[in-house]
């Protein structure tokens, strides 16, 4: 890919300079690259929200929203995304800042065109390079997986044969040893269906069988399956339903996926006493509608340094962190991959002991 190669790739400028944008986005044009623009941090995440950009290009220095919190938000929403930050101050600490939080560049204005041209094709071909690698890896991951199933299952099943006496009188001592074993093949057989349905979900061979569907009517299922679990924990659990909710298109089989991993994470990480629930409603943007969903708690909430990463995939065995309390993240990313598939949008909101919100925007 060399510079006089167009890039099939879209760009999003940042910038509160109306000038700078226009610039910058005829630079581009010119060299073949798509750019949309956006005048400050809130419009950006509307933009982001409704697209999928390959790269940002984000200012540091804005009213309102500056680039570090825009970028807290963008990493948040769409974790795939490449931002580069371009800013005209030079500051060694928002520098470091910007890397930690996920920046791939941090360039310094004025910058030439030809370098920004050089580091936006670097950062497209890294990108592209990543993706091939991705989907080698996902084709290896998802045989090796189902090879891994197969085994373990007929383990299950012959300790279940044990435990049942087939073989022969089981002791007490073996019947607690047995158990264990086969509660312990089932969490590795929960995992493994895990990462197999996330292989299948990152790699798009998952075929989704969408119906229009009732949101009020969906939601209130949930009511049956979560009141009487919360009640044992003397957690109170509440839905509260927008009137004239409109219908989307799901697929209910999938999404029950990520209600029930939202809620079951709700449940378990707020204490007695606490609250739980679901709420929906319309919300309107650029003249688009969406169903917001959203899944709420009052439990130990999450970090601000977790929260920008909290979608992705085997965060706690990559930075070593795991607690009690804390999960490996991949059921939040298969979250993540099934609200994309619907061509929504899920994020998160946190403060550490006072709970979290996670919300779905689904296009009506």
């Amino acid at each position: 890919m060399d510079s006089s190669t167009p890039l099939s790739c879209s760009v999003l400028i940042v910038d509160d300079d109306d000038s700078f944008r226009k610039i910058l986005k005829e630079t581009l044009a010119d060299a073949g690259i798509s750019a949309d623009e956006a005048d400050g941090g809130e419009a950006a995440i509307v933009a982001s929200r409704k697209k999928a950009y390959d790269i940002v290009l984000l200012d540091v220095k804005m009213p309102g929203m500056d680039g570090i919190e825009t970028l807290k938000v963008l990493r948040r929403d769409r974790p795939s995304t490449d931002i580069m930050m371009l800013t005209g101050v030079h500051d060694l600490s928002v520098a470091i800042e910007a890397v930690k939080l996920g920046a791939k560049e941090f360039l310094t204005k004025p910058i030439e065109t030809d370098t920004l041209l050089k580091h936006i094709r670097l950062t497209f071909r890294a990108r592209t390079a990543e993706e091939k690698i991705r989907s080698l890896e996902t084709e290896l991951s998802s045989k090796l997986l189902y090879d891994l199933r197969t085994p373990i299952a007929i383990g299950k099943s012959g300790v279940n044969m044990l435990l049942k006496g087939m073989a022969g009188p089981v002791s007490d001592q073996q019947f607690e040893v047995l158990s264990a074993m086969e509660t312990n093949i089932e969490k590795m057989l929960v995992i493994i269906n895990d990462m197999i349905d996330l292989t299948k979900l990152e790699s798009g061979t998952v075929n989704l069988q969408q119906t229009t569907t009732d949101i009020s009517a969906y939601l209130n299922r949930f009511k049956g399956m979560f009141e009487p679990r919360a009640r044992s924990k003397s957690i109170s659990f509440v839905i509260e339903i927008e009137p004239g909710i409109p219908a989307v298109e799901i697929d209910p089989e999938k999404f029950d996926q990520v209600i029930l991993n939202l809620l079951d994470n709700a449940l378990k990480y707020t204490g007695d006493a606490g609250t739980i629930g679901l709420r929906a409603r319309t919300k309107e943007s650029d003249g688009k509608k969406f169903v917001a969903i959203e899944v709420h708690d009052t439990g130990s909430g999450i970090s601000a340094d977790d929260l920008p990463f909290v979608f992705d995939k085997y965060k706690e065995f990559v930075t070593g962190k795991a607690s009690e309390k804390k999960s490996s993240g991949l059921g939040l990313a298969i979250c993540r991959k099934i609200v994309e598939a619907h061509h929504g949008v899920i994020n998160a909101r946190s403060e550490t002991g006072k709970g979290s919100v996670f919300t779905i925007y689904l296009p009506v």
